[in-house]
């Protein structure tokens, strides 16, 4: 039986997140899914001393895990703009951390030798700046591989993905993002990134909840680095 949560405080595209007791959330998908061996490599990580929020419990498609006070990164450069490059280079250090962890016994591997863990979502709305630092939150894709696949997707999402807004807003979030993106590979890797941007792209034409558009530029993109 599902547990009833407090109000809602975020809904995306694959799970809504609720209020759930003091200090705490609960994520719940949208549809069936099993979401505790996302829970098991949040812990791990958490343990490893990765910024990911720590996980109470999780059943079924309920996670249960601390509450983050913050804007996601996204807004937090919305509202300060000058602070994008610090913000790119900050997530490519994020990244670069998770990355290093070995991988646990058992976790799937897709692209590349299992060299680490890879989060395959890492962009700037799953990235909490809370009061005592940045968090990175959403392993429903988690996955062992190579860093440059990792890297190479979240290439993928961020150039890729609906600026939502008015045309002023999407011409001007545009402009932002290419700032983005530009500092972020050359912090995080933009050669060997490109070494796997085919199959990435090809691996996220794959997700159900990208939109045609998104597709068409996912497509052009690969087109154009590969």
């Amino acid at each position: 039986m599902e547990r009833s949560p407090g109000p809602l405080i975020a809904s995306g595209r694959a799970a809504d997140v609720y209020e759930f007791g003091e200090g705490q959330v609960l994520r719940r998908y949208k549809v069936e899914f099993n979401c505790e061996p996302e829970a098991e490599v949040m812990s791990y990580l958490y343990d490893h001393g990765v910024p990911v929020p720590r996980v109470f419990d999780a059943r079924g498609r309920d996670l249960v895990m601390e509450r983050l006070d913050g804007p996601t990164m996204i807004d937090a450069i919305s509202r300060r703009p000058w602070t994008l490059r610090a913000m790119a280079h900050e997530m490519a250090r994020i990244q670069r951390q998770l990355n290093a962890v070995a991988p646990p016994a058992g976790l799937a591997c897709r692209f590349g030798d299992p060299i680490g863990v890879v989060h395959f979502d890492l962009h700037p709305v799953n990235i909490i700046m809370t009061s005592v630092g940045a968090k990175l939150i959403d392993f429903s894709s988690v996955m062992a591989g190579d860093p440059a696949a990792d890297v190479a997707q979240s290439w993928v999402i961020m150039a890729t993905s609906e600026i939502p807004g008015s045309a002023f807003e999407r011409a001007i979030g545009a402009l932002g993002r290419r700032a983005l993106v530009s500092t972020y590979l050359r912090d995080a890797g933009r050669d060997r990134a490109r070494e796997f941007l085919a199959d990435v792209a090809q691996f996220r034409l794959g997700d159900v909840h990208v939109t045609n558009a998104e597709r068409a530029r996912i497509r052009a993109l690969a087109e154009r680095h590969g």
